[in-house]
């Protein structure tokens, strides 16, 4: 639902599982966009919502959407989250995503260490403009950030079963 400063509904349209509705000023034009749930069943959540991002144009209709990461830098094909979608410009966007992982790359003095590896959700943010991607962090390219962790970080799977121990909410140009 979008109200004009006096209360008055200019736009509203029900869609059942979307958030995250908000306006984007770039270079004196406007856009909205929202986070969609998608109902996908597949891989592991941790506990996030599959999502496509939609960006609609200053009359609310659809002139964009992206529902997974690039894989362009090796990345397999991984849903959207439901925490974050910035709008940097047109057809120009970060997105963020979490990504199982079996990683090797915890150091030893992290505690729940195993030399044998751990299953880990990796939490992935890219930055993609005209389809192709420009910027891509992965936590797991951090090993810093395990022993970091203060919460869910059981990197032996004995309490759960992947180690969410960097669980991305937000994402804020600096």
């Amino acid at each position: 639902c979008k109200m004009d400063s006096r209360g008055n509904v200019v736009f509203y349209a029900y869609k059942p599982g979307c958030g995250d509705f908000k306006p984007h000023v770039l270079n004196g034009k406007l856009y909205y966009s929202y986070l969609q749930q998608l109902n996908v069943r597949e891989g592991f959540d941790a506990g996030n919502m599959k999502c496509r991002a939609v960006v609609l144009n200053d009359k609310f209709a659809e002139i964009d959407s992206i529902s997974y990461l690039s894989t362009q830098q090796g990345m397999k094909q991984h849903f959207l989250e439901q925490h974050e979608f910035l709008m940097l410009g047109e057809h120009h966007y970060v997105v963020s995503a979490y990504v199982v992982k079996r990683v090797n790359n915890i150091p030893s003095e992290v505690k729940g260490y195993s030399p044998f590896g751990a299953r880990v959700v990796a939490a992935v943010f890219q930055e993609i403009k005209d389809g192709n991607l420009v910027f891509q962090w992965d936590s797991t390219e951090h090993p810093q950030l395990y022993g970091m962790s203060t919460d869910s970080n059981d990197y032996l799977g004995e309490q759960t079963i992947y180690a969410d121990y960097v669980h991305l909410n937000s994402i804020e140009v600096d």
